[in-house]
């Protein structure tokens, strides 16, 4: 499966904030859509980065309550890392590991944002298709069965 079927089968709605924004926006973006993560954008749609809970914490750590008045371009993560939507689910899980990030941005070929798949989005996928895959397996061996007692 690649990560085009999971974001059709999820929904690819895409959730961004502006570098200008401050923190405690962001967060409330964050709560609101229920994500753990946001793609930050500038005016015109160009992708620049992404703000995680992760980039939160830290920020909350070094400076305390004050970054929640901070802009988003202090905290974000300017390095993303993206995949394309053909890449399929165990790549995109690979990608996702070597980096040690828990979101990776869907960029198609000419630089259009797509969606956004987390670890979560990549494991429960991967789970349902071990799912699906144990029951046609199941399914052929009592078949198999059935057609050795008839014999």
């Amino acid at each position: 499966m690649d990560v085009r079927t999971l974001l059709n089968a999820k929904g690819n709605g895409i959730f961004t904030v502006r570098p200008d924004e401050s923190i405690e926006s962001a967060v409330k973006v964050l709560r609101r859509h229920n994500i753990g993560a946001a793609i930050v954008c500038a005016k015109f749609g160009e992708t620049l980065g992404i703000i995680s809970e992760r980039d939160v914490i830290r920020g909350l750590a070094e400076h305390g309550a004050a970054i929640l008045k901070r802009e988003v371009h202090e905290l974000m993560t300017y390095r993303t890392i993206s995949c394309l939507p053909t890449c399929d689910i165990r790549s995109a899980m690979e990608k996702m590991m070597n980096n040690n990030i828990r979101h990776l941005p869907v960029v198609d070929e000419n630089g259009n944002l797509e969606g956004m798949v987390s670890m979560r989005d990549l494991n429960r996928t991967q789970v349902e298709l071990m799912e699906a895959e144990a029951a046609v397996l199941k399914d052929v061996a009592t078949v198999s069965q059935a057609a050795r007692v008839m014999r």
